[in-house]
């Protein structure tokens, strides 16, 4: 079972756990989305099943950027969906898009073997 969350904290929070290590990973992925987004509908089953294969790496974020604009604002994100890694305050890796296999291939080398 992955740790996929999806975006109920408040936008600090979300700023204190990206600057914030824990003792269960170092990496952050995010996925900013938005309802009425249908690439972004296409393509969150299938992060939510690769979330399940990096529980040790990386906890694993979705972000409605209706509700969350500010958090959005504050890593740039234009397009939907966009996925980030993120270190601290530090993004390592982006990816726009939803093309399963790029998707794949892009957390593969962030976030090295799954499980």
């Amino acid at each position: 079972n992955g740790r996929l969350c999806l975006m109920l904290c408040l936008p600090q929070e979300l700023g204190q756990l990206s600057h914030s290590k824990n003792s269960f990973c170092d990496l952050l992925v995010y996925s900013y989305s938005s309802s009425w987004c249908k690439p972004c509908h296409k393509i969150q089953p299938f992060y939510e099943i690769l979330s399940s294969h990096y529980t040790k790496q990386s906890h694993f974020f979705t972000i409605d950027v209706d509700q969350y604009d500010e958090i959005a604002s504050q890593y740039n994100v234009a397009m939907m969906p966009t996925f980030l890694v993120v270190e601290g305050n530090q993004v390592l890796g982006t990816y726009n898009g939803s093309n399963e296999r790029e998707l794949q291939r892009f957390l593969k080398e962030q976030l090295g073997r799954s499980e």
